[in-house]
C-alpha cells in the first residue's frame, strides 16, 4: 500500500486524502461530498459509503463529524 509521511506519522493514500480534504474542519460540504473528494483522489483504491443499521435521515447532507 502506497504511504505519505507527514509530522513524522506513516498515513495511508486514503487517511492523507481524508485529512486533507477535511482541512482541520474546514471542510464545508455534506458527508456525501467528502467521499467523493476523497474518493476521486485515489486511483488504486476504491473505498465505500455504506450504511448499515436504521437509516437516519438527512446523514448524507449533513457536515462530517458533527453531532
Amino acid at each position: 500500500m502506497w504511504r505519505i509521511k507527514s509530522r513524522g506519522e506513516t498515513n495511508s493514500a486514503f487517511t492523507h486524502l481524508l485529512k486533507y480534504v477535511w482541512d482541520k474542519g474546514n471542510f464545508e460540504g455534506t458527508y456525501k461530498d467528502f467521499y467523493l473528494q476523497i474518493r476521486e483522489g485515489l486511483v488504486n483504491q476504491h473505498p465505500q459509503l455504506l450504511e448499515f443499521g436504521k437509516k437516519i435521515a438527512g446523514f448524507d447532507t449533513e457536515k462530517p463529524f458533527t453531532i
